[in-house]
């Protein structure tokens, strides 16, 4: 059953991993980052930018995820909804163990992913981490995942953007009205 608990990394020494934990120590500043992709420059950075670099991952499916309105580029504004959207859902609130439980149940990642769960476990990622391999960079779901399956990779990422957006297996976030109301015992008149 999965449940909230604390959100400790564990053992995985990569710089990438600070910015699951929302330190910005050694993370880049998002706008840096944007600024960076945006090649010409025009405030937008399209699938061909935001490739730009990178092996082609799962690229096309993290574009997707960001592209909310499918108009074949990103804005900061895009970028910062999801963002967002993905620090209430429910997948941003799992700790290691529970990422584990999500990525190997296969209604939530529809696919055969037993054969990466040793190294997925290695590597400790709590919820916070799949914004950064999932959505940011999902190239690093080969290179340092060894999730050497394109397929399973594209399938992966495809299950983040669900959860991100509410349409995955753990269901939309909880509003925090509903858990006010629920906390308050005012239901006896």
């Amino acid at each position: 059953m999965m449940h909230r608990r604390s959100l400790g990394l564990g053992c995985l020494c990569l710089c990438w991993m600070t910015a699951a934990v929302k330190t910005r120590a050694v993370d880049v500043d998002p706008d840096v980052e944007f600024l960076l992709r945006d090649g010409n420059k025009d405030g937008k950075v399209t699938r061909e930018e935001f490739k730009r670099g990178k092996p082609a991952e799962a690229t096309d499916e993290a574009f997707a995820c960001l592209d909310t309105d499918m108009n074949g580029y990103v804005t900061k504004e895009e970028r910062d909804a999801l963002r967002t959207r993905f620090w209430k859902s429910r997948l941003s609130k799992l700790n290691a163990e529970e990422v584990l439980e999500w990525v190997a149940y296969d209604k939530c990642v529809p696919t055969n992913m037993k054969k990466y769960l040793p190294k997925l476990k290695a590597a400790n990622l709590n919820g916070l981490a799949l914004w950064e391999i999932g959505v940011k960079n999902p190239s690093l779901l080969r290179t340092e995942m060894k999730i050497d399956l394109a397929n399973v990779r594209r399938t992966l990422v495809q299950a983040i953007c669900r959860e991100i957006e509410g349409l995955g297996c753990l269901g939309p976030p909880v509003s925090t009205d509903l858990v006010q109301l629920g906390a308050g015992g005012n239901g006896g008149g």
